[in-house]
C-alpha cells in the first residue's frame, strides 16, 4: 500500500464527516454542553476542540442537532457563527 493511500484512509477515518456521524449515533437523545460533548468523546481520538465545534456547527446547519441559543442569536466572528463551550447541544431521538 502506498504511503499516500495510507494517509488518505486515515483522513477518511478521522474526517469531520466521520466525527459528525459518530456524534449523532452515540449521543442520540442527549442534551449536553459543548464541553461535555468534547470531554466525553475526544478520548483516544485525534480530534481537537476546533474539530468538534466545526462538526457540531455543521450538524446544526444541517438541522441534525439543536444548539441553544440558536445560530441567529449567537455571536459571529469573521462572518462565522461561534459556539461557546457552555452552550447546550440537543441530539434528537
Amino acid at each position: 500500500m502506498s504511503q499516500l493511500r495510507l494517509f488518505s484512509d486515515l483522513d477518511n477515518l478521522y474526517s469531520i464527516h466521520a466525527l459528525k456521524e459518530h456524534l449523532v449515533r452515540v449521543c442520540v437523545g442527549k442534551v449536553m454542553t459543548f464541553d461535555e460533548v468534547y470531554e466525553t468523546h475526544c478520548i483516544d481520538t485525534p480530534y481537537t476542540r476546533k474539530n468538534f465545534k466545526g462538526a457540531l456547527l455543521r450538524l446544526e446547519a444541517e438541522q441534525r442537532v439543536a444548539i441553544d441559543p440558536p445560530a441567529d442569536r449567537r455571536q459571529k466572528r469573521l462572518g462565522q457563527v461561534t459556539l461557546a463551550n457552555d452552550k447546550t447541544v440537543t441530539f434528537p431521538d
